[in-house]
């Protein structure tokens, strides 16, 4: 407990309060199940980033290789 408290930045009383009224808000479950299970939330923002790049694709929200690189080159210079 001591880590996730830690971890997730949330002081012990208010934790332990969530926690014993299941009131913690989404976010905070989610950030608490990244570090009980890293690999599994690993692969769930894989997926959902894999989803919303075809999205962006069907939409039409994409830019051209050689425009990418072009960009690139401009800002390094």
């Amino acid at each position: 407990m001591e880590y996730i408290i830690k971890e997730t930045k949330i002081p012990p009383a208010t934790f332990y309060r969530k926690m014993k009224g299941s009131s913690f808000t989404p976010d905070e479950v989610l950030e608490i199940a990244k570090i009980l299970n890293p690999e599994e939330a690993y692969l769930f923002e894989l997926k959902e980033s894999i989803r919303n790049a075809k999205e962006d694709i069907k939409a039409g929200r994409t830019f051209k290789h050689q425009d990418v690189i072009d960009e690139i080159r401009k800002e390094l210079q």
